[in-house]
């Protein structure tokens, strides 16, 4: 799937809408400490936290924390993810999982790739 999207805030607070190739809306997050919202084919889902909506959303655990850090240059190492920062002064960057399989998902069929205009 090729999408595009829109991403503000941090891991502990913040938006993030999800837009296919035409430019129109196909799902839209926001989340704060304690609360997370998902709206998405007319229906609005409430979570406890953002990482409990990207799990229900996608399947896969994601490191939140670890890709807002990953965007700003941070160099962090996450167990089960391989980060390939080759060409983040072109601003992309590549994330794969590589371990942890959840509710009986290849890991291997999740990569991020992350191309992102400067702010």
């Amino acid at each position: 799937m090729s999408a595009s999207f829109e991403l503000q805030g941090n891991a502990s607070a913040g938006s993030f809408g999800l837009f296919n190739m035409l430019g129109l809306t196909l799902a839209s997050m926001r989340w704060s400490e304690g609360f997370a919202e998902l709206q998405a084919g007319g229906e609005t889902q409430t979570y406890q936290s953002a990482d409990a909506m990207v799990y229900a959303s996608l399947g896969h655990r994601i490191p939140l924390a670890a890709v807002f850090g990953w965007l700003n240059g941070d160099n962090a190492n996450v167990p089960g993810w391989e980060v390939d920062r080759s060409r983040y002064a072109e601003r992309r960057l590549r994330a794969r999982k590589t371990t942890g399989s959840e509710a009986g998902v290849d890991p291997s069929g999740l990569e991020l790739l992350l191309v992102w205009d400067a702010p």
